[in-house]
């Protein structure tokens, strides 16, 4: 890959955009890095022994590619669009399980073990094994599903392009997420947690633990449920927070707020 033509392209934009050669020369190399991305062999984010480390690389080449791409008819069978962004033709016996009506854009990786339900994948997701895509579900740009989560109807995975250092939306392997949930700013939920319907967790969202009161913003601890909640500002107003239980230690409160 040509690293050094993203890197004086992302840092000189307007250059670039000027001279139709330079501007072939990085939408080359962008195209290039999608395919890595979309293939699996390059990931947005990987994880480290401490923590997740975001591809800076690659999200300038994604960044890069949607100045530089070239607005192009899109066909289906029944309709057609117009964008900079093709789309994944996913009709392979060999690739993961496809619902009439999903939507995966180029330079996303869906695993061939997954399952999408009409559904939307964009740019730099990735999708990872015995995971389903539910109905009317979008998994943002560079956002990270991991092994064996189950994203229901109608959530909202949300994405970031820029800037190129941020945490996308995460999460980690043996994941429920409860249909109309929105988990947006770079939330990490972290593995064998469940997140209840209609939750919705930002960086600003106040996650409450149940056990100790502890208050923590931008993730869900591991083995976690986290159910809808309210804290109180005023006599009069309370504000939209998520409580945090421990799956193991609550089991049986757990059981019963899911019925």
């Amino acid at each position: 890959m040509n690293t050094n033509i993203i890197e004086d392209a992302f840092n000189n934009v307007s250059l670039y955009l000027k001279d139709p050669s330079l501007k072939e020369k990085v939408k080359n190399a962008t195209f290039e890095v999608l395919k890595a991305l979309e293939s699996g062999n390059l990931r947005i984010v990987t994880k480290a022994e401490n923590g997740w480390v975001v591809n800076e690389y690659a999200k300038k080449a994604l960044s890069l590619f949607l100045k530089f791409a070239d607005r192009a008819k899109i066909d289906a069978l029944y309709t057609s669009w117009n964008d900079k962004v093709p789309l994944q033709k996913l009709d392979s016996l060999d690739g993961p399980r496809v619902v009439p009506g999903s939507i995966v854009r180029f330079g996303a990786y869906v695993s061939p073990k997954a399952v999408l339900c009409p559904c939307f994948v964009n740019i730099g997701a990735y999708v990872d094994d015995n995971s389903m895509i539910d109905s009317f579900t979008t998994v943002g740009s560079s956002a990270y599903i991991g092994k064996n989560c189950h994203i229901s109807e109608g959530v909202c995975i949300g994405g970031v392009l820029e800037p190129v250092n941020a945490t996308p939306v995460i999460v980690e392997d043996n994941c429920f997420i409860g249909a109309k949930s929105v988990i947006a700013e770079g939330v990490i939920v972290k593995r064998n947690s469940i997140i209840a319907a209609s939750t919705t967790l930002t960086k600003s969202t106040k996650i409450i633990m149940r056990d100790t009161n502890e208050i923590i913003h931008g993730y869900i601890p591991e083995n976690s449920l986290i159910v809808p909640g309210s804290y109180k500002i005023s006599d009069n107003l309370n504000i939209n927070c998520a409580i945090a239980m421990h799956r193991e230690k609550h089991k049986d409160i757990i059981n019963e707020l899911l019925r």
